[in-house]
């Protein structure tokens, strides 16, 4: 993604130059240079949009394989544990007691009840 929108503003550039040769050379008007000025522009905020989508995407992906370690450190640090709700540290009863993925690793023996 980030390549193409990379890809695209370099076009645009090498186009501006080209039509810059031209106004220099005097065979085009100098208004000429507006339009591919106005697609590097477009471009350039292309490119960026680019790259916030990129680092959205990678920290998603963070946060995926993070939520994916949860039953895992829930059982292991349940003091570490974040609480999804409020942003503060919580047990893992107190996250978990009611899903199945809590259920199946305490094999259904959690004394707490649901909340």
């Amino acid at each position: 993604m980030l390549a193409a929108a990379n890809r695209r503003l370099e076009r645009r550039k090498q186009e501006y130059e080209q039509a810059k040769k031209l106004v220099d050379a005097g065979a085009a008007a100098r208004n000429s240079l507006d339009e591919p000025r106005a697609e590097i522009d477009t471009e350039a905020k292309e490119y960026g949009l680019a790259e916030s989508r990129a680092a959205l995407v990678h920290e998603l992906a963070q946060m995926a394989s993070e939520r994916r370690n949860w039953p895992f450190k829930l059982t292991t640090e349940p003091a570490e544990a974040p609480s999804v709700a409020n942003g503060t540290t919580a047990t893992a009863s107190s996250i978990w007691s009611c899903s199945p993925a809590w259920k199946r690793l305490t094999r259904g023996s959690s004394a707490q009840a649901c909340r």
